[in-house]
């Protein structure tokens, strides 16, 4: 089984030299640090609602690598990653075990994306909690 640590370099690795946005900077940080900082990014979600939703890469970021990057169970390459709050912005919103749910399903492929936050109480702050897709999953 992968570590962490090969997890962030084969991560690394994909991404290459690709020049990214401020936001997709932010979100490689996250990814790339297995203690890092807390990161937080700006979103406007699909209902107008402006997030801040913070990036934990101790937690939550590990298990998506862990679990849904390159993996049988929700595969995720690191572009999809990087581009995870497209989801947020232009997708369908759903309440599902004390989480929102934003979902889209991509024509290209076929293939349905989920990005998962915790809302906290304010409506403004928000904790990525997953990001998966369809793939692998029955």
């Amino acid at each position: 089984m992968a570590t962490i640590e090969d997890k962030i370099k084969q991560f690394k690795s994909e991404v290459g030299n690709k020049t990214l946005s401020t936001e997709q900077a932010k979100i490689y940080n996250a990814f790339t640090k297995v203690n890092g900082k807390k990161v937080a990014i700006s979103v406007v979600d699909c209902e107008g609602v402006v997030l801040k939703v913070t990036l934990i890469p101790s937690k939550e970021v590990k298990k998506i690598l862990l679990k849904h990057y390159r993996t049988s169970d929700g595969t995720v390459t690191a572009n999809q990653i990087l581009r995870m709050f497209d989801v947020v912005r232009t997708g369908s919103k759903r309440k599902s075990q004390g989480n929102v749910v934003y979902s889209k399903v991509f024509r290209k492929n076929g293939v349905e994306y989920r990005t998962v936050v915790k809302i906290f109480p304010n409506g403004k702050d928000a904790v990525l909690k997953s990001f998966h897709s369809t793939i692998g999953y029955k």
